[in-house]
């Protein structure tokens, strides 16, 4: 921290919510992977909402200046549902550089999800 560094977490697909309990005081974001890591253009892992909902519900008890990123499968399908469960951070990969109508114009998109985010 007296370096500028903030601590963050990653939790993958099958570990529970709870498991980030013990570390939430030291963290200033949770990374919740809503795929296997390690592999691109995977899909989303829809079983994971639940999962950034709970981590949310954690967070405003135990640590609400924690944000939460979601990296995995994101889109402009999956984004406004995986933000409403309480993720402010998306990590898009395959969406953007493999989108179509071009990068720029998939970040865009993306972009226009932000009236959805959680008020900071």
């Amino acid at each position: 921290r007296e370096c500028g560094v903030r601590p963050a977490i990653c939790v993958k697909p099958k570990t529970p919510p709870e498991a980030v309990l013990p570390y939430l005081p030291l963290c200033s974001l949770i990374l919740g992977m809503t795929v296997e890591p390690g592999f691109g253009g995977q899909s989303f892992m829809a079983d994971m909402i639940p999962k950034v909902a709970a981590l949310h519900t954690l967070l405003r008890t135990h640590n609400p200046a924690c944000r939460i990123q979601v990296d995995g499968g994101i889109d402009t399908k999956t984004a406004p549902g995986i933000i409403r469960a309480g993720a402010s951070i998306l990590v898009a990969g395959t969406a953007v550089f493999r989108a179509e109508q071009g990068a720029a114009e998939a970040i865009r998109i993306l972009h226009s999800f932000s009236p959805l985010l959680p008020a900071r």
